[in-house]
């Protein structure tokens, strides 16, 4: 994975986008087609949390 990641960034890859398509491939490859849902579940619950939709009325 670290090697992938030196891969990717010496190519130019902005962080970020190389961190999430190594996090989706390796847990593609050790979960198979269950971590999609669990990003989708994960989205959402961050999403409705209601400490983090009050950080923006305070800015």
């Amino acid at each position: 994975m670290l090697g992938m990641f030196v891969v990717f960034i010496m190519f130019g890859f902005p962080i970020a986008f190389t961190l999430m398509a190594l996090g989706v491939f390796f847990g593609y490859f050790a979960m198979g087609d269950l971590i999609f849902n669990l990003l989708v579940q994960r989205t959402y619950s961050v999403m409705t949390n209601d400490v983090l939709i009050s950080i923006p009325l305070f800015v």
